[in-house]
């Protein structure tokens, strides 16, 4: 027969008897079991608790039973839970031992109240613990990103759209590609505010930054409004990524003229490796003016010139955020020119015509280009008064010489016969050369007759006459 150690079966037997008055000692002390939340998801949360597990009294084995409820938080207590399940004692653990258990479908960034009924599979007795306060993680599902302003070294955004209940972000920043150097950083927010404004100061300049954004909720489970890292649990939702970029610090280079025709110009440069795009502005040879601007985003522009002649370019790189260009630092100024940067005009046309009081418009177009250039076309004038020389009769003719009027066509002669009060055209001389006219039709000798004239040209088919006639010259028929 196999002999027995007593002290050592005495020491077993104290150590199971102390595992029975600890057993008891948790099992009916309701205040036993002590809840907090260790995982979150947006639409579960996991909730640990210390189990009790079997008891035995008076060789009965009693075995606990656990049911979880929960609630959206609220301080109402007649609020209702929902119930969550029963969870069971495993029956092969003979130690005190961890309990978990899980509620699912839930809605993100929202606190719950937990609590769970302890009780034995005979429901002599049943107890629950006291409520603990947990959360689910915040969704990022619509979590945007919103840059509004930027230097060379620091980028300003807008966190919006997180959903539910948010009071932290954790921020992680880095060069594009270079996430070894990423910088992690939190923000804290006020819970339930929509919009959240952030900086990021200290960047690296002409860099594009990638951002990882991470919405959190923490929680306190005694009290709401203690956020102390280690009085309160952490719910993290889903990390996203965006991109932040910064005001380009350094202009293109290398920019150069790389074609030219007759009406347009081509450029072509270093890009800049953050920029979103380009502006270049062409300029007036002489003044340095604008005369005109295109955007792009490859790293040469074609340039439609209106006028031949002699040009300046400039490249200013830009980022685009919130719907606005944001411009950096401006290329050095090339002189350029088009193949023809000389004018040379056509014969011109008559854009206005010329009046007897008013100056005319002579329109001149470039053979190359579409510029114009306008001369004044004298204004018609009217004729210079005419000044009779001489006037003489002889044999019953009257003879009558004048001066010469510059730019006429002729000359119309009028005379007054006698007893008469009014002049009468009797002579029209299409010859601006002719400065003598004999008059011998219908006179009478002894009779005095009087002659007046005005000079004439034609323009546009209208007669236009001097403004006034000569003095009159009388004479007396011999």
């Amino acid at each position: 027969m196999k002999k027995v150690n007593v002290t050592k079966l005495s020491q077993m037997m104290l150590i199971f008897t102390m595992a029975l008055i600890l057993y008891g000692s948790i099992a009916f002390a309701e205040d036993s079991l002590e809840l907090h939340q260790i995982e979150a998801t947006k639409s579960s949360i996991r909730v640990h608790f210390l189990t009790a597990g079997k008891e035995v009294i008076d060789d009965k084995v009693y075995e606990y039973l656990y049911r979880g409820f929960f609630r959206v938080h609220s301080d109402d207590e007649n609020s209702k839970y929902k119930e969550s399940g029963y969870y069971g004692y495993n029956s092969t653990a003979e130690t005190i031992n961890n309990g978990k258990f899980t509620v699912k479908n839930l809605d993100p960034g929202t606190r719950y109240d937990v609590k769970i009924e302890v009780s034995h599979h005979d429901k002599a007795f049943f107890y629950f613990t006291p409520t603990i306060i947990v959360a689910t993680a915040p969704s990022s599902d619509n979590l945007t990103i919103k840059q509004i302003k930027a230097t060379e070294t620091s980028a300003s955004f807008i966190v919006r759209g997180a959903g539910g209940i948010v009071n932290e972000y954790i921020i992680r920043y880095y060069p594009k590609d270079d996430i070894n150097s990423a910088i992690e950083q939190t923000f804290y927010s006020k819970e339930n505010e929509i919009e959240n404004e952030y900086t990021l100061e200290g960047l690296k300049p002409d860099k594009e930054y990638t951002v990882e954004i991470t919405p959190c909720f923490r929680v306190n489970f005694i009290d709401p409004t203690v956020t102390d890292s280690e009085q309160s649990f952490l719910a993290k939702g889903t990390t996203k990524k965006f991109s932040i970029k910064q005001i380009p610090l350094m202009a293109v280079e290398n920019l150069y003229q790389s074609k030219k025709d007759k009406n347009y110009i081509k450029v072509q440069w270093e890009p800049n490796t953050i920029a979103d795009g380009y502006q270049v502005s062409l300029l007036d040879g002489e003044s340095g003016n604008v005369v005109k601007s295109v955007e792009t985003t490859k790293k040469s522009a074609t340039i439609v010139v209106d006028k031949c002649g002699y040009y300046k370019v400039k490249v200013c790189p830009y980022v685009t955020f919130d719907g606005e260009h944001h411009f950096g630092t401006e290329s050095e100024t090339i002189n350029v020119l088009t193949l023809y940067p000389e004018h040379a005009w056509d014969n011109g046309f008559e854009k206005k015509k010329p009046t007897v009081e008013k100056e005319g418009i002579l329109l001149y177009t470039c053979k190359y280009c579409s510029a114009t250039k306008t001369e004044q076309i004298k204004k018609i004038g009217y004729p210079s008064k005419v000044t009779v020389s001489s006037i003489k009769s002889n044999n019953g003719k009257v003879t009558l010489v004048w001066k010469k009027v510059p730019d006429v066509n002729g000359y119309m002669i009028y005379r007054k016969n006698p007893g008469s009060k009014k002049f009468t055209l009797v002579s029209t001389i299409n010859n601006a050369k002719t400065v003598k006219w004999i008059d011998s039709k219908g006179l009478i000798k002894g009779k005095s007759y009087s002659y007046k004239i005005k000079a004439f040209k034609k323009y546009d088919n209208k007669t236009i006459l001097s403004k006034s006639f000569s003095k009159t010259a009388t004479v007396k028929i011999k």
